[in-house]
């Protein structure tokens, strides 16, 4: 598969030795037919949020689009969590927590994200999308990679405070 060699270019460059980052990929079997994904984070991504250790990161998801014959690449920022036995709050409000601020208004958009079309809640979420959708060859979905990451170091700053 063509997206592993862009995948394993991209952990070989300095990508993410200059960002203090961790990086990992593999295909994701789902019920909507799986994709080929790529994950990148922040080597301090973990946060506690409504008493729960949670993990920010980044995954892009190569998936085949019928409607434009090629293959598509979103960036999706995905917020994990990892609930010790007796820890509070739910998937679901942790999830608020992060996604609106007090007038329940989606604050990820002040960070460059979309709001997803669903809000689900579980254990891995995604809680907003990076608009790829211009990157037309690898370079650019390297670059489109760098300007979410940045967004996204924004946003876990925010996030501890």
């Amino acid at each position: 598969m063509q997206i592993y060699g862009f995948y394993d270019a991209l952990q070989a460059s300095d990508f993410s030795s200059t960002r203090n980052a961790w990086m990992g990929y593999g295909y994701v079997a789902n019920p909507a037919g799986g994709f080929y994904g790529l994950w990148v984070g922040g080597n301090d991504d973990c946060l506690t949020l409504c008493g729960v250790r949670c993990q920010l990161y980044l995954q892009i998801e190569a998936k085949w689009s019928d409607a434009v014959q090629r293959y598509e690449f979103p960036i999706a920022l995905k917020l994990a969590l990892k609930p010790d036995n007796g820890q509070p709050g739910t998937p679901k409000n942790i999830r608020d927590a992060v996604v609106y601020d007090e007038n329940w208004h989606y604050r990820l958009n002040a960070f460059h994200f979309k709001k997803p079309r669903r809000l689900s809640a579980g254990q891995h979420m995604t809680i907003g999308e990076y608009d790829a959708s211009s990157c037309e060859n690898a370079e650019q979905l390297e670059n489109m990679l760098s300007a979410a990451f940045e967004d996204y170091q924004k946003l876990f700053k925010f996030l501890k405070k």
